[in-house]
């Protein structure tokens, strides 16, 4: 009988072990299902309070066009309660369904357009800057024209200058010449009359 008792205890022991092991396994599974199931719940939180910030920068901005329309004297004022529950309920669906996705999407197409445009102006800079160097090339080449012309007339004029100067030595010295000549023609005429005279 003992020994029947013993071998039931040693039963029971295995079994135990082998359920104990079992029950390891479970927990292990279970540890690893809250795992999981807490960092989805970190991540939903983590979503929903970035979808907090984005409706509060939302409702901010509305609030800020609101209290702007209603200095302008816009029909959005606190009179129009339709007008408030409409933007309401558009806060509560925004709240209810983020979209940090298309918001990015914006963004990245403003940033996309802002490089245009900055791309645009830098290519317009730089052929004002073309143009520019142009014209003052062709301000220096025009000068440089110019001062050749400058510096032909300059010679020209000397030229002419000396001609001028030779012709009139030129003249000098004829009407010299024509002086002497005629002092000979004259000398000759007297002395002509002369010999006629004596010979009379």
């Amino acid at each position: 009988m003992e020994e029947e008792e013993e071998d039931d205890d040693d039963d029971d022991d295995d079994e135990f072990s082998q359920n104990t092991d079992v029950g390891w396994e479970e927990t292990d599974k279970w540890r690893d299902i809250l795992q999981n199931a807490l960092e989805e719940e970190e991540s939903m939180a983590r979503q929903s309070l970035y979808a907090m910030e984005l409706a509060a920068r939302r409702e901010d901005c509305e609030w800020e066009w609101c209290v702007q329309s209603h200095l302008k004297g816009c029909a959005y004022t606190d009179s129009d309660s339709h007008l408030h529950q409409q933007q309401n309920e558009q806060q509560k669906q925004q709240q209810q369904q983020p979209e940090p996705l298309l918001l990015s999407m914006k963004e990245q197409r403003c940033r996309d357009a802002m490089l245009r445009e900055i791309e645009r102006l830098t290519r317009l800079k730089a052929a004002v800057r073309h143009e520019m160097h142009e014209m003052r090339l062709q301000g220096i080449t025009r000068e440089n024209a110019l001062r050749q012309q400058l510096e032909a007339l300059r010679i020209e004029s000397v030229r002419l200058e000396e001609q001028r100067q030779t012709y009139t030595t030129l003249d000098e010295c004829g009407e010299t010449a024509l002086e002497k000549e005629k002092v000979v023609w004259w000398r000759t005429f007297q002395l002509l009359e002369a010999c006629l005279r004596v010979d009379a």
